[in-house]
């Protein structure tokens, strides 16, 4: 969890993968950071940056893009974990 919780708020580049599940998709930062935003096809195998906003229980981190394919609002987020 330390190690995790020490990049609440940074923002890092996260390759997206395809596969959506229950209306999310994953991708992994620079540092192999597990990052979840809401689906959009066109983030798939995209790097993309994302600020990383909450940790969940999983230590998966909710993201928020910043920059590349879209800007991902928030707030649409529900809590994953």
């Amino acid at each position: 969890y330390e190690f995790n919780s020490r990049f609440l708020g940074d923002e890092r580049p996260v390759l997206f993968e395809m596969e959506e599940k229950d209306g999310f998709m994953f991708g992994w930062t620079d540092n192999y950071i597990r990052v979840t935003v809401p689906w959009s096809e066109s983030l798939a195998n995209q790097t993309v940056n994302c600020r990383l906003t909450s940790l969940n229980r999983d230590m998966t981190f909710n993201g928020q893009v910043c920059s590349g394919a879209e800007a991902i609002n928030p707030n649409s987020l529900a809590m994953y974990a």
